[in-house]
């Protein structure tokens, strides 16, 4: 964030309606992915940096829960276009921090689902979805922090996949490269 906020790359939008469901949030976010990924940077290192908060200031404390299943079903769409969705509220989520499990991260006073690009750590965030595992080796391939290599390790053993890609497999961020060579929209299929 502290990167995002120095680089002005964090942008908000707000939707006040007090009666949206799960669905209603899941399609606003499915339009907000388009409008980020062709949001100014579309490539290069600050791209990396843009952030989109999507916040919801009406739910009310007994609707929070809608931000943990919009967020949980919306990020088979994501994922595949090297996006992440966190969700954050003041709840707030039962997910710890990374490096401190007792730490509670995602807390917000509002209510908010945030669009930001995928990075190498968001291994952490995927291994346990078969799905979300084969796509993040889709982007990342055998390219893996030291730090969690054991994690990939054991997550590819689960879902039948080799640790030891041939020539052929994907190799880091095949997609953002490509993307980027290319010219056009970052990250689409």
């Amino acid at each position: 964030v502290p990167g995002a906020l120095q680089k002005q790359l964090l942008f908000a939008t707000v939707y006040e309606d007090p009666g949206i469901d799960v669905d209603d949030s899941k399609t606003i976010l499915l339009n907000e992915m388009e409008r980020f990924i062709k949001l100014d940077p579309v490539s290069g290192n600050e791209a990396q940096f843009k952030s989109l908060m999507v916040m919801f200031p009406q739910l009310s404390v007994d609707d929070l829960d809608m931000i943990e299943v919009a967020q949980a079903e919306l990020q088979k769409h994501f994922v595949p276009n090297g996006l992440m969705v966190g969700e954050f509220h003041s709840g707030p989520p039962q997910k710890g921090g990374l490096w401190n499990s007792a730490f509670r991260p995602l807390y917000s006073p509002v209510p908010m689902l945030v669009i930001r690009h995928m990075v190498p750590t968001d291994l952490l965030f995927l291994k346990d979805s078969a799905q979300l595992f084969r796509e993040y080796v889709q982007i990342y391939g055998n390219a893996v922090p030291e730090r969690f290599r054991a994690q990939f390790e054991e997550a590819a053993e689960r879902f039948g996949m080799t640790t030891n890609p041939d020539e052929n497999a994907p190799q880091a961020a095949p997609r953002i490269i490509d993307a980027r060579a290319a010219g056009s929209g970052a990250f689409e299929r």
